[in-house]
């Protein structure tokens, strides 16, 4: 999805959007005054606390329509050539070979940068780590102040004008400068924040159907709707990571604000109270590790959260001077909004204490179901319409329950003066946790399961088997360290050594391969599964491999249609005019290899195979630049019906589209060895119409 496409979404339908909103409070204010006669005084703390939880409810829904309900549509900025960028990746317990695959890709940005490893931990290996890569390298004996103050030691140093800040679980794209320093061209920018994404899809906090390619997490709500619409109060708020800096504003704030534990937001709030704008870049960058569990994953929300309040405190919102309405409104929000677990406790205890002890907060009225019926139906499709479909009621009320209990826990920070900043895991295998669950299990049944990280990435790879003849396979999953592929044909048991190349957009990895364990070898359907491990001769190439796979823009645009689903509104529309939802619901698609006609096998390059639709045709994706008219010979496919097919290449009128808007979305792939920094991937070519089929030459 490009900007245009983006935004385009959001201001689809926003008078309708608006007259639901309208009509959404008409229905609150309707039942809320009807419900102020019928408290029941008989149980006055009860009733009346539960008076107060509806009510506050609908202050956060009043909140949430306020930030949302209209979006600032940017256009693309280029950036400037020479200007002087640090890009610091603080860390402090983490793994080296996660360290060293951020720092890595950070250090493969496109735009000219001197990247900072900044460890707190003062690790040995850390510094090996820097040495072997390249990068600068600073340590601290103390390690005061946490991330931020890690930051700060580094800013003694590093001298760039803008500073980008990159978590060290985080694989930063090639064109992430590209993309954000344009926006700086404006003196009073303060710094651009792009969302957050993560590339480990069975993390607690992701939903996913793989069958209808809808891929949801619960920051979506967040970074594609609320920053969006944050951004045209010019109240868009610092997420620590993702982000680039104007140095000389830090340095005016008096540095990374060290007391809270959400320095991001400290920041945003410090710099927009002297008068500096922000910029909110909707598309993800850089992709990280979200915590796969859920112990980690409360850990996570409650230093938000509590950062969040503290940083309301600290700063005297939402009375603070320095900043408009719509920004005290906004900062106040994600401060207020952590007040909700203590309106989902009462809700959830509300009907346990109505069937046991048998009072209720409503005296007995017939007039009831006329007064709540209207609210509910128009809270359910105002939440729909407003979150623009990513999100659904039924996936947040189980966030919701899973988070309600951290929640509370924040609040209390309001009170606090100093609280622990704690680092949360970047594993990839979860821990199930049963105790963390006693509050949930208090009102509901809940369970959780943490699943092992890879990606499922169906890239063709030519394998052979103890020296034997090339087979072409499919890999099912992958990561740097081994990979499960599926190959044709029959063999009597498992082989001892495995070698062959994997393609992967504009060029083949070789590699070598032992299987994983005696039960590395099955059959299914005819095809033969094997799970193996890599031994890796040329750590260049695995480098090669781990970027390819974490710079996974290309094959998350691939493998799900997006984090939204259609509202209420966009389904009824569908019923009458069908609508182009190419970018959410079309997933069939196909992996081929393919060659220009003449070229020999093994210069075969991978390619996606979108199968005809009646409003675009057959459709390819390419990860190199060919000229329309170009033939090109489909030498493998997932679908074997199309092997062996001569296509015709038609124009790309995408590509095209997206030049015209001043867009840098579409670029060629370009891989070359480490030594010309070629090694992460850079977006399609062009996804091209197929004008002619031959099928057989």
């Amino acid at each position: 999805m490009d900007l245009r496409t983006f935004y385009e979404r959001h201001e689809r339908r926003r008078t309708a959007r608006a007259v639901i909103g309208v009509l959404y409070f008409i229905a609150a204010a309707f039942y809320l005054s009807w419900r102020v006669t019928v408290i029941n005084f008989n149980y006055p703390v009860f009733s009346t606390v539960f008076f107060i939880a509806e009510m506050s409810s609908l202050i956060l829904g009043a909140g949430f329509f306020f930030m949302q309900w209209k979006v600032r549509v940017r256009e693309p900025a280029k950036a400037p050539r020479g200007l002087s960028v640090d890009v610091l990746v603080p860390t402090y317990n983490e793994r080296r070979e996660l360290v060293r695959r951020t720092v890595l890709a950070a250090m493969h940005i496109d735009y000219p940068h001197e990247t900072w490893l900044l460890d707190d931990g003062n690790r040995p290996e850390m510094k090996d780590l820097a040495a072997e890569l390249g990068c600068h390298y600073l340590a601290r004996e103390v390690n005061t102040g946490a991330k931020p103050g890690n930051l700060n030691n580094a800013l003694k140093y590093a001298r760039a004008d803008f500073i980008a800040v990159i978590d060290c679980d985080h694989i930063a794209q090639r064109d992430y400068l590209d993309r954000l320093l344009g926006y700086f061209d404006d003196p009073k920018v303060a710094f651009v924040q792009a969302p957050q994404d993560y590339y480990n899809v069975n993390a607690f906090q992701f939903r996913n159907d793989s069958k209808k390619g809808l891929l949801w997490h619960d920051q979506s709500s967040f970074f594609s709707v609320m920053q969006v619409g944050r951004d045209y109060w010019d109240a868009a708020t610092c997420c620590g990571t993702s982000t680039i800096v104007r140095r000389s504003v830090v340095d005016e704030i008096g540095g990374f604000p060290e007391a809270t534990v959400t320095e991001d937001m400290h920041l945003a709030v410090r710099a927009h109270k002297l008068g500096y704008k922000s910029v909110y870049y909707p598309l993800p960058l850089a992709y990280g590790v979200a915590p796969v569990d859920l112990g980690e994953y409360q850990k996570q929300r409650l230093r938000w959260g509590q950062g969040n309040v503290q940083t309301c405190r600290e700063e005297g919102l939402p009375f603070t001077r320095g900043l408009s309405l719509p920004q005290r409104i906004s900062y106040s929000y994600l401060g207020l909004l952590y007040f909700e677990g203590w309106v989902r406790l009462v809700f959830y205890l509300t009907p346990p204490i109505v069937l046991l002890f048998g009072i209720a907060p409503i005296e007995e009225s017939n007039q009831f179901l006329p007064h709540f019926i209207p609210f509910a139906i128009f809270t359910w499709l105002y939440f729909e319409e407003m979150s623009r479909g990513y999100i659904r009621l039924f996936v947040n009320e189980q966030m919701a329950m899973a988070r309600f209990p951290v929640f509370i826990l924040a609040t209390f920070a309001l009170f606090r003066q100093r609280i622990k900043w704690n680092v949360s895991s970047k594993e990839f295998v979860g821990h199930f946790q049963p105790f963390l669950l006693l509050p949930q299990l208090a009102v509901l049944v809940a369970s959780v399961v943490a699943i092992v990280w890879t990606l499922a990435v169906p890239l063709p790879l030519d394998v052979r088997f103890d020296g034997g003849a090339a087979m072409r396979g499919r890999v099912v999953n992958i990561s740097a360290t081994g990979m499960t592929f599926e190959t044709e044909g029959a063999m009597s048991g498992l082989p001892s050594s495995i070698a062959g190349y994997i393609h992967v957009p504009g060029f083949r990895v070789p590699f070598e391969a032992h299987p994983d364990d005696a039960q590395a070898f099955e059959t299914r359907g005819g095809k033969i599964v094997i799970a193996c491990v890599f031994e890796w001769r040329d750590l260049a190439l695995r480098d090669r491999l781990d970027l390819s796979l974490h710079s996974c823009a290309w094959h998350r645009n691939l493998a799900w249609g997006g984090a939204f689903f259609l509202t209420p509104l966009e389904w009824v529309e569908n019923l009458f005019v069908k609508q182009d939802l190419t970018e959410r619901l079309v997933t069939n698609h196909w992996t081929m290899l393919y060659r220009v006609a003449g070229a020999r096998d093994e210069e075969a390059r991978l390619g996606i195979v979108v199968p005809s639709r009646k409003d675009t045709g057959t459709m390819v994706t390419l990860f190199e630049d060919l000229p329309a008219g170009t033939r090109i010979e489909l030498v493998w496919c997932e679908s074997a019906d199309e092997t062996g097919r001569v296509v015709t290449l038609g124009t790309q009128p995408w590509k095209e589209e997206a030049a015209s808007a001043g867009a840098d979305d579409v670029k060629s792939y370009t891989y070359a060895s480490m030594a010309e920094a070629e090694c992460s991937e850079r977006w399609p070519a062009a996804r091209v119409p197929v004008a002619a089929v031959a099928a057989g030459e």
